[in-house]
């Protein structure tokens, strides 16, 4: 599911009423991976509501890097 949209999706896994999104966090200096991720009820966030934050989690995710990589 990664290589396929940059971001696992967790529907139920933990807990049958929650649902999560995380995506990595890749230093671009070769640091550490670290995870970014958002999660809540199945019935508030429905994977299609998750998949809309993807992108926006991705972009999040690559700002960090470039933060932490200037620091």
């Amino acid at each position: 599911e990664y290589r396929a949209h940059g971001c696992v999706f967790s529907i139920g896994v933990m807990h049958e009423h929650f649902n999560a999104l995380a995506v990595p966090i890749r230093p671009v200096d070769g640091g550490p991976v670290h995870g970014l991720s958002v999660a809540g009820l199945a019935s508030i966030w429905p994977r299609e509501k998750l998949q809309g934050v993807a992108a926006e989690l991705t972009t999040i995710a690559h700002d960090l890097c470039t933060v932490e990589s200037a620091v």
